[in-house]
């Protein structure tokens, strides 16, 4: 008895440092071939930014969809007709506007080389790289850079550049519709660009653009992001806002001293979801809380190289035992929903 009260207290100890610790982000962009990501448009009348600091909630429970979607698709250069303009990327992102992004992954950091804008028909090419992001993401990280670009509109050749920064500039929970995502670090990216006519340098135009992303441990696409975009010159002035929330982002859940360390298990919404497994490994899952109380049972069914089940009932934030009854014999995992 006495025994299981220690473990017991480990296991709120433990729980108490999740959830008070600044959070630490390393899969921010890290993004694998073949994968997408899609996002709500949001009206932008109805967020805001919100507060910078320790400890933020931000609520975006009043937001109102504009009914438009937005979604990503992750490639290699090579799938792309652009692959020879950009010889250094390792990742291609495709977005359903027809713009593509190439991107250079160094694993300690992210890199933007160029991209493809389909609308304007204008290939912008980085002599000067544009950092994206370091890893891991901490709060109170922060880059300034100089970037500088060359490309091509209506015949007319341009060039660019100017000075750019980004600082993580808050932590806390995001609340959304969807529910409540702890352990969210805010990146604030804010750059200032100046393109001239190669012929003409006199000629300005100025884009100053601020965009806020909310991060969290589970999901590499940012569950939020909110754009302003002011363009100017001696002929017009213009400001567009963008906002979109990631569609149906993961749950927090942090895997506790497992022995099954291939294993990884994760919920979405009304889903619990195992990868690792083999596609044959069909069996009962069932899910317990610290007390030994049986909250869920279901059965695994193999979709696209993960198994799922369905959630007969929320997972609220505590610890769980996780249950696979296998063919091959039983896997136990633990985990904490954040």
């Amino acid at each position: 008895m006495e025994t299981i009260k220690l473990t017991a207290l480990g296991i709120i100890l433990l729980w108490a440092g999740i959830i008070n610790a600044q959070p630490e982000i390393n899969q921010a962009e890290k993004h694998d071939v073949g994968t997408t990501s899609s996002f709500f448009s949001i009206d932008t009348g109805t967020i805001s930014n919100g507060a910078s600091g320790a400890n933020i909630m931000w609520d975006f429970t009043q937001v109102t969809a504009t009914g438009q979607t937005y979604g990503e698709q992750y490639i290699l250069p090579s799938q792309t007709e652009w692959e020879d303009s950009f010889a250094t990327a390792t990742l291609s992102r495709k977005a359903t506007d027809g713009s593509t992004y190439f991107i250079r992954d160094k694993n300690d950091s992210v890199w933007l080389e160029g991209l493809w804008l389909d609308y304007t028909k204008i290939l912008l090419r980085f002599s000067k790289p544009q950092q994206i992001l370091t890893r891991p993401l901490h709060y109170t990280d922060s880059y300034l850079g100089t970037t500088f670009y060359t490309y091509t509109y209506q015949n007319t050749k341009y060039r660019g550049g100017g000075a750019y920064q980004y600082n993580v500039d808050g932590y806390g929970e995001l609340k959304l519709q969807s529910g409540t995502y702890p352990s969210v670090l805010r990146l604030k990216f804010e750059s200032d660009y100046y393109d001239t006519m190669q012929v003409s340098p006199n000629i300005i135009t100025r884009t100053h653009s601020t965009t806020y992303y909310w991060y969290n441990p589970f999901n590499p696409s940012p569950i939020v992001q909110l754009s302003t975009v002011a363009i100017s010159s001696a002929n017009f002035n213009t400001v567009n806002k963008y906002a979109y929330i990631l569609k149906n982002p993961s749950t927090a859940v942090q895997q506790i001293n497992n022995a099954n360390s291939d294993i990884k298990v994760w919920v979405n919404n009304d889903n619990l979801y195992v990868e690792g497994l083999n596609s044959n490994n069909m069996g009962d899952i069932k899910v317990y809380d610290i007390t030994g109380k049986q909250i869920v049972l279901g059965s695994l069914q193999y979709t696209d190289g993960v198994h799922s089940t369905k959630l007969n009932t929320a997972l609220s934030k505590g610890v769980y035992i996780v249950n696979m009854a296998l063919p091959q014999g039983n896997k136990t995992i633990k985990i904490a929903i954040l």
